[in-house]
């Protein structure tokens, strides 16, 4: 493990990051180190995904420590479950990813999201249906625990966004 990702990750396991942002910051440090493509704020029409790795499939909706909960409410102004909403981003992203390029030939690649505050981890994963359509999600790892040590961190973060292979994306 890289200084880069040492030192991230033992901010994330810390729980002394103050609020989502940075939580998002020190999660996309290392996985840009462990040579990740990652993007920041990604667009998509109803708004932003924290985390985005296209190569893999990859949605991270994150969350300040502590409020990370696939039931609440994402915002006091809607009633979208931080669940729906890192369905949404997935349905939005695969939506878009059609879009800008030919993927037939590649939809067995599932989608997954991951919900965290850096500490605890949710994950769901959408299969592609034969018919070509995004399947409904299946809960992968639920309430699972990464905060007692760097390296279980990094282990962690490793297996939750590994796929059989990964798209290789025009440029």
């Amino acid at each position: 493990m890289n200084n880069i990702t040492q030192k991230a990750a033992e901010w994330l396991i810390s729980g002394r990051l103050p609020n989502e942002q940075a939580i998002q910051f020190w999660l996309a440090m290392p996985l840009v180190s462990l040579d990740y493509e990652v993007e920041v704020e990604y667009s998509v029409p109803s708004g932003h995904m924290d985390i985005f790795l296209p190569e893999r499939r990859v949605v991270i909706e994150t969350k300040a420590l502590g409020k990370a909960d696939p039931d609440d409410v994402r915002d006091p102004d809607s009633d979208e479950t931080q669940c729906a909403q890192c369905e949404r981003y997935v349905r939005e992203g695969w939506e878009r990813q059609r879009g800008m390029f030919d993927l037939d030939a590649l939809d067995d690649l599932p989608w997954k999201a991951i919900l965290t505050d850096g500490r605890v981890w949710w994950v769901w994963q959408w299969e592609i249906r034969p018919n070509k359509t995004l399947g409904e999600a299946d809960a992968v790892v639920v309430n699972q625990r990464y905060d007692q040590s760097a390296e279980t961190l990094v282990a962690g973060v490793k297996d939750l966004t590994r796929t059989m292979r990964q798209l290789r994306l025009p440029r």
